[in-house]
């Protein structure tokens, strides 16, 4: 299952959360941290969302099919409590240098909506020669984060076996003061 490749992920990177964007409008998707996961429903319907996954549905976790950024992807909230503490956006499944590609075109969307990053690892903000890139497109990251959030957008592998097959993900978390 996808999102549970997510939640393994996210054990990984919301460390690095903390490393770094301006408030704009809601926290996720027009809801913010701490309102209540009853209002997902309402929320989603509201939108051109394509589908809610019943089969993944658990207290704490919606997941939907709908778009963003301009492109299908695969949303998910995590609820503690009845209440938004998360939620993440997981594009489709490319090929390393397309993810790579992806991941470069939505941080460039993100940066025009956030402002420029907290944090980066990647050649399209720093020069291929900067010393800190990696040189591992598969470490690329991007950073925001502002007094209620953080925000992620990064690749990850989809078959831990495999380096073939690649997702953006963006990962927006509750800051915990």
């Amino acid at each position: 299952m996808e999102f549970r490749i997510f939640y393994r992920c996210t054990c990984n990177v919301v460390p690095l959360l903390v490393l770094s964007a301006t408030a704009v409008g809601s926290d996720f998707r027009n809801l913010d941290f701490g309102e209540t996961c009853d209002l997902i429903f309402a929320q989603e319907t509201s939108l051109p969302t394509i589908e809610f996954d019943s089969q993944t549905r658990q207290p704490w976790r919606f997941n939907f099919k709908s778009s963003a950024f301009n492109r299908e992807a695969e949303i998910l909230y995590v609820c503690s409590d009845n209440l938004l503490i998360s939620g993440a956006y997981q594009f489709a499944v490319e090929d390393l240098s397309h993810a790579t590609k992806s991941l470069r075109s939505i941080a460039l969307e993100l940066e025009s909506i956030y402002g420029p990053p907290a944090f980066y690892n990647t050649p399209w903000q720093q020069g291929a020669s900067a010393p800190f890139v990696s040189a591992d497109v598969r470490r690329y990251m991007v950073v925001w984060r502002d007094s209620r959030k953080h925000m992620t957008a990064s690749l990850l592998r989809v078959n831990e076996e495999s380096d073939e097959l690649w997702r953006v993900i963006v990962i927006v978390a509750h800051r915990v003061k």
